[in-house]
């Protein structure tokens, strides 16, 4: 149970450029995981089939090489059955939660709020 961490980060949008871009920080903070589960958010799924399909076309040995040594496994759980995700969907409940209660009607810009995730962390 140490490899298990839930990593939240927060993202300007829901879009699959917005989702790349916050896995690219995760790597950068946390490096390559080995499995990644999300919820199937179309978001999350069609970042999962960009990744696919950009390894599929980088397809020359040492890019080749480098993707395999990184691979990442993608698990989606059912839409709307966050009851799947277990341990992780109540984390991200317990964490709203603090969130709200700490903060209560503030009103914060992206960055205030990315320092508050970072700084939960570290609490």
């Amino acid at each position: 149970m140490c490899t298990k961490a839930v990593h939240l980060e927060l993202v300007s949008s829901l879009s699959a450029a917005a989702f790349l871009s916050a896995l690219r920080r995760f790597v950068s903070r946390r490096g390559y995981p080995s499995d990644i589960y999300s919820d199937n958010g179309t978001n999350f799924v069609g970042a999962s089939a960009y990744l696919k399909d950009l390894f599929k076309l980088l397809h020359n040995s040492n890019v080749q090489d480098y993707s395999s040594s990184k691979n990442i496994q993608w698990h989606f759980i059912p839409p709307y059955a966050p009851n799947f995700g277990g341990v992780w969907e109540a984390s991200v409940k317990l964490t709203k939660h603090h969130l709200l209660k700490t903060l209560k009607a503030a009103v914060l810009n992206f960055e205030e709020l990315a320092t508050i995730l970072c700084q939960s962390r570290r609490a």
